[in-house]
């Protein structure tokens, strides 16, 4: 398995940064092939605490904390950090 830094290119997009046993993890940049693309950290394969979400256009969409490949925004009924759906989830 792999550790350390690196690229993976598959046909749904391109990781570059940092992989422990063979998975995103640590920091990294993943970019789709629309060009739209996440800059920020993984934890064993899935976007996890803070980052950065891109369109294709390049417009920052998103920026925050992440949970299991999920952005995460505040409910400001509750307090609470609650999953936001999104079509960021679907890139």
């Amino acid at each position: 398995m792999f550790d350390g830094k690196g690229v993976l290119r598959a046909p749904h997009g391109v990781y570059k940064g940092t992989f422990k046993e063979g998975l995103k993890h640590g920091s990294g940049v993943y970019k789709w092939p629309n060009q739209s693309r996440y800059e920020g950290n993984y934890d064993k394969d899935f976007r996890e605490g803070y980052g950065e979400y891109y369109s294709s256009k390049g417009v920052l969409e998103f920026k925050g904390m992440w949970k299991k490949d999920q952005p995460v925004v505040k409910s400001s009924s509750i307090g609470q950090a609650v999953p936001q759906k999104s079509s960021v989830l679907t890139k």
